[in-house]
């Protein structure tokens, strides 16, 4: 099955993957470090 199919879907496949993955680690990141900044701006005022 695997040896019929083209390494060039299988490239795009798992590219299109690490990339969905890299944006949703990126917007949980930018999530949590927006709660940081307003935890941080609360204490500072």
């Amino acid at each position: 099955m695997s040896a019929t199919m083209p390494v060039e879907l299988l490239a795009a496949g798992s590219t299109t993957l690490g990339a969905a993955y890299a944006a949703a680690l990126q917007l949980l990141d930018a999530r949590r470090s927006r709660v940081r900044v307003q935890q941080l701006s609360r204490t500072i005022t």
